[in-house]
């Protein structure tokens, strides 16, 4: 009997090492499944990622090649405007040219005996500027503003003035010249000095013009418009209303200082010099009736006395008067 329990305790325990044995072995198979499942899977997922990563490299270089390739047909297409315009252009300069100096051609063959001796004349002057730097305007404009600045002597202020008349008249750079060396201020002291002799009249005259031409210009009219020069216009119009030249281009300065300076408006409007400006007003006015009524010489006016009408002159100063009322 203890023989066979012992058998039999040997026996369950034989069994339970067995099965022991057996399930750890089936353990094993389904841990090795599982390991190798997740390490296909883990292949699969980075397969995928790899893929993935592929595509988008792919698709990153096909839209950069892209943009580029837009990019460069846009440059090569302006290259090739820009090409194409500078060939029209240099072909349409070639052309003016061409047709420039046929045109000249022409006119300078049909051109008459006096036409062609003003060309010849304009030929050597500028010949003779070139050979002689002096003779240009800009030199001759400051020789001028020299002369004026330091001279006493008449008649060579008299030829500062000329030159600086024709310089001012043909060149704004000339003009800017002109104010930038205070030279207003200097003609209106000029200005001053002067009576009614025959050289102070003509000086007068051209001192006149030469600010009218740099009043031409508006950003030079400051430079024109000092400070004394409402008296000095005003005292040079009331004696000098005789003197048509004189009396139309001091009243047509006057007229653009008044209207370009509202300091200059609240001046004229002073009683005194409104006071001024109507009894010279009258005055002329006066001479002009006294003129319709006296007997017309034979012929017809004169371009300069057309271009210093006073007619022209009193419109000018009827419109300061109304102005300042």
């Amino acid at each position: 009997g203890h023989q066979a329990s012992v058998d039999y305790i040997m026996m369950v325990l034989a069994a339970i090492q067995i099965q022991s044995i057996a399930r750890m072995v089936a353990a094993r198979k389904l841990l090795n499944a599982f390991h190798e499942q997740k390490l296909r899977a883990e292949a699969e997922r980075r397969g995928r990622i790899a893929a993935a990563r592929a595509i988008q490299r792919h698709y990153r270089r096909f839209q950069m090649e892209r943009v580029l390739h837009e990019k460069a047909t846009v440059l090569q297409r302006s290259a090739r405007g820009y090409l194409a315009r500078t060939r029209v252009v240099k072909m349409m300069t070639v052309v003016f040219y061409v047709q420039r100096a046929y045109r000249g051609r022409v006119v300078r063959l049909a051109r008459s005996r006096m036409a062609r001796a003003v060309a010849r004349r304009v030929e050597k002057a500028n010949h003779n500027a070139e050979m002689e730097p002096q003779m240009k305007l800009g030199v001759r404009t400051s020789s001028a503003l020299h002369t004026l600045q330091t001279s006493k002597r008449l008649s060579e202020t008299i030829r500062a003035i000329k030159t600086l008349e024709i310089s001012t008249r043909l060149s704004e750079k000339c003009c800017r010249a002109f104010a930038t060396a205070d030279a207003p201020e200097i003609l209106y002291a000029l200005i001053r000095t002067c009576n009614r002799s025959l050289p102070h009249i003509e000086l007068l005259h051209y001192v006149l013009l030469t600010l009218s031409n740099v009043a031409r210009y508006p950003y030079l009219m400051p430079s024109v418009a000092a400070d004394d020069s409402l008296e000095v216009l005003m005292d040079l119009t009331q004696m000098f209303r005789d003197k048509e030249n004189i009396f139309c281009l001091s009243i047509a300065l006057l007229e653009g200082i008044v209207f370009s300076n509202e300091r200059h408006m609240d001046m004229c409007r002073s009683s005194e010099n409104t006071k001024r400006l109507k009894g010279i007003h009258a005055l002329c006015k006066r001479r002009q009736k006294m003129a319709r009524s006296a007997p017309q010489s034979g012929g017809p006016p004169s371009p300069s006395a057309m271009k210093y009408d006073l007619r022209r002159g009193i419109r000018s100063l009827e419109r300061i008067l109304d102005l300042i009322r």
